[in-house]
């Protein structure tokens, strides 16, 4: 619209001059001015808190990428910038903002120039972009990373993490002091107004999450100096079956195995290994009913998979499954014989 009311192909900078006779006392009446390139600093201390004077270096800020990068590119990102806001986003979300529209629209092609325009006008610095999802650092699943945090000087890291929809993931982080962990799902623009999807319980040294997205896209992960300083090294493990332990630890693949029991420490896990030990403990005869009792391993099979035959010779003339288990593990199986069977057991 001010373009419109300017020489071709460029802005009208005097804004709204139609609507200022009785707030402007200026030769060439403006409402508010577009080419007043201030800085944050500079218009807060020309306007005070007085928020549509101090607007108008944001106002220039995006006369000047406009100008940059032409009207339908920038006009795009401008409005693409907007969904990100909050109700209470200020010029640091914006900026932020910028930053994130850039990278859905054009892959990031305008980020150096972006970055350099809105840290030499004060609206971010280098440690606001080294903590958010614009200037985040690409992490693969299956890939590791390292930093050095401080809680009093650069508090956080975040990587963007590629994940695919069910398959699940497991982050683990080793510091040498007490750091969290934490998940950011697609399109969060800024960790401090974001909302993770999963963080760990408690700081630690060493610390991990698990997580199976719903949906696919990037998510962000952030690694957080709470109350100490130190480095770290972060890993994106891929998760299988959804246990929560990533495939390279995990000694059942394919079947979820939260305890990793493994009774003959043979590197395959209870839950897919059928290796499996059987030792008869007790025998009690009561006329023709036998009640058998034994051990079976692993431990956390069932019941009903310890079975008993009784044979005569190389004929079985009885056979019973387990129906209960006592404590230690050891199963119990009732077996009848028919009346007409007699031997010694």
């Amino acid at each position: 619209m001010s373009a419109s009311d300017g020489v071709a192909d460029e802005f009208n900078v005097c804004f709204a001059a139609w609507d200022t006779t009785s707030v402007s006392s200026d030769a060439i009446p403006c409402l508010r001015r577009l080419d007043l390139q201030w800085t944050r600093s500079q218009a807060f201390a020309r306007c005070g808190e007085e928020i549509h004077c101090v607007g108008q270096a944001w106002s220039n800020l995006l006369w000047t990428i406009r100008k940059r990068l032409g009207a339908a590119a920038a006009d795009k990102l401008v409005l693409q910038s907007h969904f990100s806001y909050t109700a209470s986003s200020g010029f640091r979300d914006a900026a932020l903002a910028l930053l994130f529209a850039d990278r859905q629209l054009s892959g990031g092609a305008n980020q150096s120039f972006l970055r350099d325009l809105l840290m030499t006008r004060g609206f971010l610095s280098d440690q606001q972009l080294d903590d958010q999802p614009s200037s985040a650092q690409p992490l693969a699943v299956t890939a590791q990373a390292s930093g050095q945090l401080s809680s009093t000087t650069d508090t956080r890291d975040v990587f963007a993490v590629p994940l695919t929809a069910g398959q699940g993931a497991v982050f683990r982080m080793h510091a040498g002091a007490a750091f969290g962990l934490a998940l950011y799902p697609p399109g969060t623009t800024s960790i401090d107004t974001g909302t993770a999807v999963t963080r760990t319980v408690r700081a630690g040294r060493d610390e991990s999450l698990a997580f199976v997205p719903t949906v696919g896209g990037t998510y962000y992960l952030v690694v957080e100096a709470i109350s100490a300083s130190g480095v770290y090294t972060v890993q994106a493990l891929v998760d299988t079956d959804h246990d929560g332990v990533a495939d390279v630890s995990d000694n059942c693949r394919s079947v979820a195995n939260v305890s990793q029991v493994d009774w003959n420490r043979n590197g395959k896990g209870d839950a897919c290994d059928r290796a499996s030990r059987t030792r008869i403990a007790r025998i009690e005869v009561r006329g023709h009913t036998l009640v058998v009792s034994g051990v079976l391993q692993p431990a956390g099979a069932r019941v009903s998979a310890w079975s008993v035959q009784v044979r005569k010779g190389s004929r079985i003339v009885a056979r019973g499954r387990a129906a209960s288990r006592k404590a230690g593990g050891r199963a119990i199986a009732v077996v009848r014989i028919p009346a007409r069977v007699h031997g010694r057991v």
